[in-house]
């Protein structure tokens, strides 16, 4: 049996569960999806997911059946790229109680609010396994745009464990360096 506080869903194409009624409504007032209109909110593969394995959503599928937690995982992996590793650390974000939105661009594809603000994210999120190598090059375009949008950049690497560990990034130059140590040093 589905409890009162449960909402429901529904899966449209590969990518997207719409929620209708008075779920919509409080799901959002929770900071989850976007309202569509008044009663008709879309939530992001990674909220669907989340929502679905805390119990506080039942997605059903294109013929209205039940889609459990592992069936949900599984239709989104095959549609986005590195789905596991991403939801891994939006789940991780939720639990730590922070305010997390879908970001700009895949790249980037969350946005982290300072815990208590909903005002503006401080932060994207660039998600990273362990042992992947990634292009200073790249690393370093994301810095250059997170800032250029006022954010900072915000590595997360999912280990083999599934733990996840953050590291901010930022742009250094040598005359940074040097300006910082003839600060530090007095010389």
């Amino acid at each position: 049996m589905v409890e009162e506080e449960t909402a429901m869903g529904r899966l449209e194409g590969h990518e997207r569960v719409v929620v209708v009624g008075g779920g919509a409504n409080r799901l959002y007032s929770w900071g989850y999806g976007e309202l569509v209109e008044p009663g008709t909110l879309d939530l992001t593969p990674y909220e669907a997911a989340y929502l679905t394995e805390e119990g506080g959503l039942v997605v059903l599928d294109e013929g209205g059946e039940r889609l459990g937690f592992p069936s949900l995982v599984s239709r989104f992996s095959s549609s986005i790229k590195g789905f596991w590793i991403s939801y891994v650390i939006y789940r991780d974000l939720k639990r730590k109680r922070y305010h997390v939105k879908h970001g700009i661009v895949p790249t980037l594809f969350l946005m982290v609010y300072e815990k208590g603000k909903r005002d503006s994210a401080k932060y994207f999120v660039f998600p990273m396994f362990e042992g992947f190598p990634v292009k200073v090059s790249e690393l370093m375009e994301l810095v250059r745009h997170s800032k250029n949008m006022g954010k900072q950049l915000l590595l997360a690497i999912v280990d083999r464990r599934g733990e996840v560990i953050y590291y901010t990034c930022s742009e250094v130059s040598p005359v940074n360096v040097v300006a910082e140590r003839s600060i530090s040093t007095g010389d």
